[in-house]
């Protein structure tokens, strides 16, 4: 429960603070397919420059193929990912509309973030494994015995921002993660789950945020 509300917490603020500032879709299709293959509309469509004002937002399945993308598990879709997928299709969005974005459609996006990131942390964590995002974490030790977090913590959020928005954190960006780690490790107790629950919930944050699902 206390991690679903810091996730659900750190989501809200950074959202607000760092989602684009021009929600005007490009004319989307008025008959968005869900199997993947929408595309913009065509005549009128102005040019936007993301991401301070992003094309279009994702339908449900290139959300979820995106995500499994960029965490490297196409073709490795887990059982409990497969299944949080059909329970939140109907609330993700259907076409390219960024019109659709809403409340209940950013914590459905969240929430199968969080499957997928459980994914990618239990891939990244296995002895032997190649990392992408996690390359120093020592998830068998406390976070608070971690390393520090300039060193450990803000390498795994630039890799998971470049990966999963194309570029580096900005300044706020960075401010939030910095404040949400303080926060975490202050609050924590020195135990090893607190450490795999902190990556999974900037991990979720940043792969549900309107960067990682509009082009």
């Amino acid at each position: 429960m206390k991690l679903t509300l810091r996730l659900l917490l750190l989501t809200c603020v950074f959202q607000v603070a760092c989602a684009p500032s021009m929600f005007e879709a490009a004319n989307p299709h008025s008959t968005g397919s869900t199997d993947g293959s929408s595309t913009l509309g065509g005549g009128g469509a102005q040019n936007f420059d993301k991401p301070n004002a992003p094309w279009a937002l994702m339908n449900a399945n290139q959300v979820f193929n995106s995500m499994l993308n960029v965490s490297g598990q196409t073709g490795a879709v887990t059982t409990n990912q497969s299944a949080e997928f059909m329970t939140r299709k109907g609330i993700l969005s259907n076409n390219d509309n960024l019109n659709n974005q809403s409340a209940p459609l950013q914590l459905a996006t969240t929430s199968l973030a969080g499957t997928v990131c459980d994914g990618l942390l239990t891939k990244e964590a296995a002895a032997g494994a190649v990392r992408k995002y996690f390359v120093n974490v020592n998830f068998a030790q406390a976070q608070a015995l971690n390393g520090t977090r300039p060193s450990v913590f803000d390498d795994s959020i630039r890799s998971m921002a470049n990966g999963f928005w194309g570029r580096n954190p900005t300044a706020a960006e960075g401010q939030i993660f910095a404040d949400y780690y303080q926060s975490f490790v202050s609050s924590s107790v020195a135990a090893e789950r607190d450490t795999r629950d902190l990556y999974l919930s900037v991990c979720s944050a940043m792969l549900a945020s309107v960067d990682a699902n509009t082009f």
